[in-house]
């Protein structure tokens, strides 16, 4: 995720953070100015948005960074001005609605007035979940609360993403398939799970299976693998095992063509090893043998 402070042109078409496009725009084209371009504590700003942001997501496969990445897919959050200058309908916040998340490469605007900083990382995180199709909920401390409804926030805390949450079956937007009265919760840690997972590349997560490129890369406590699109639960999460060291793996799609998989201990008899082979495409690696008592990480 791409937290763009810097200022930012923007053109109306499908949304797509590559190609600066946002598709909730009103007018043909619009610039974004540096965010509090004259506050004299703007990196202490930025900071305390990006430190909070990062702590709200810790728990999904999600990198927050403030350098554009070179290549891949990415959701980008644009910080600065007022509504008008980048043609929202919306003072505080946008993004588009997008049911059944068809559209990866999100890009979602941020106000200059939106405050304290803790509103901003909420709104931050609610723009997120709005673009993967996550509607409005009435539950103020939830991150969905005021996207399309009556909601008032809680912005005196960090907001959670409820698993799962009520929706609000009288929100402004709701999906096709949402429009009944009988309206299903919504799990909203799983849909950012399966969101990132399938947006993340297999070499910059230990645990993040991309099903996209039909890789595992996730590693149980005697065990090697997880179910495709699965978040590990939390007995997963804090497995130990020794380190990892690079080895080659074949190619899986035109995308990869190596990553990083453990190849841990022989030590009996905590000996599990697996040789996984996939077909269309096919890939081998090298199955992990864990044993304690060196903790590998499991999170950047």
């Amino acid at each position: 995720m791409y937290l763009n402070f810097d200022g930012q042109r923007l053109t109306r078409g499908p949304s797509d953070a590559t190609q600066n496009q946002a598709s909730w725009m009103q007018v043909a084209a619009g610039t974004a100015p540096r965010y509090q371009t004259n506050n004299a504590d703007r990196d202490t700003a930025i900071k305390t948005i990006v430190d909070g942001v990062r702590a709200q997501l810790s728990q999904f496969p999600i990198t927050v960074t403030t350098t554009r990445p070179a290549t891949g897919n990415y959701v980008m959050i644009v910080f600065g001005g007022r509504s008008g200058a980048v043609g929202s309908n919306f003072g505080g916040a946008v993004n588009q609605l997008d049911c059944g998340d068809t559209r990866p490469n999100d890009v979602a605007w941020i106000s200059d007035n939106v405050s304290p900083a803790q509103a901003v990382i909420n709104s931050a995180v609610g723009a997120i979940g709005f673009g993967l199709g996550l509607t409005a909920t009435s539950a103020p401390a939830d991150c969905m609360c005021g996207w399309a409804n009556d909601c008032s926030s809680d912005d005196s805390a960090p907001c959670k993403l409820g698993s799962p949450v009520d929706r609000d079956p009288k929100a402004n937007q709701l999906c096709p398939d949402l429009t009944n009265p009988d309206l299903t919760p919504q799990d909203e840690v799983a849909v950012f799970h399966t969101a990132f997972l399938q947006l993340r590349s297999p070499t910059r997560h230990p645990w993040a299976r991309c099903s996209r490129l039909g890789i595992v890369t996730a590693w149980r406590w005697k065990t090697s693998t997880i179910d495709a699109g699965r978040a590990p639960p939390s007995d997963e999460v804090s497995h130990r095992c020794r380190p990892f060291r690079k080895i080659k793996a074949k190619p899986c799609f035109e995308k990869a063509s190596r990553h990083d998989a453990p190849a841990l201990s022989r030590s009996a008899p905590y000996r599990s090893a697996r040789r996984t082979r996939r077909s269309r495409p096919s890939t081998s690696w090298r199955g992990a043998r864990c044993a304690p008592p060196t903790p590998c990480a499991v999170r950047p």
